[in-house]
């Protein structure tokens, strides 16, 4: 594998090198799908497992000065185990004036390596984001409210868009 080899470094903080760092075997499945609960409710899923080691190293990795089987122990960098997420879109007429919908959606990413001598990672990530459309009959714009991970940042956005012309 060509990396871009990050280490902590006391002076400048992380020191980068591109470099071939090792051989690496991943194994791993995903699914995804979509079911229609009903005329106005979609449920998304997607599940994803991967399993990932080193299966030969060519580079000092963990900067101890030699490479060995404590280098190919290390953790492939963001290469998480588990990631997941889960969905929920309604969509709504109202009434003769256009149509709503509202999105749910979460997804969970497992804590994983972020450097490759395994001295810094990066946590796992609980996000979750909403969403509010309203879409008048016969225009071609809608305006959008929507949150991305509010339980960790106060932020909403609201938004107005053109559609393109179909």
């Amino acid at each position: 594998m060509q990396r871009e080899v990050q280490l902590a470094d006391p002076t400048s903080g992380i020191v980068q090198l591109v470099r071939n760092t090792a051989d690496a075997k991943l194994l791993g499945a995903e699914i995804e799908g979509l079911f229609q609960i009903s005329s106005s409710l979609i449920f998304d899923f997607s599940l994803g497992l991967l399993d990932a080691s080193y299966t030969e190293v060519l580079f000092d990795l963990n900067g101890d000065g030699v490479i060995n089987d404590t280098d190919k122990d290390l953790k492939l960098p963001r290469a998480a185990n588990v990631t997941y997420s889960l969905g929920l879109v309604y969509e709504a007429d109202i009434s003769s004036w256009g149509s709503a919908s509202t999105r749910l959606n979460y997804a969970y990413r497992d804590a994983c390596a972020f450097t490759d001598d395994n001295r810094d990672f990066l946590l796992d990530q609980d996000i979750l984001n909403l969403g509010f459309d309203i879409r008048p009959t016969n225009a071609n714009w809608t305006v959008s409210v929507y949150g991305r991970n509010p339980r960790v940042y106060s932020s909403m956005t609201v938004s107005m868009r053109k559609d393109r012309p179909s």
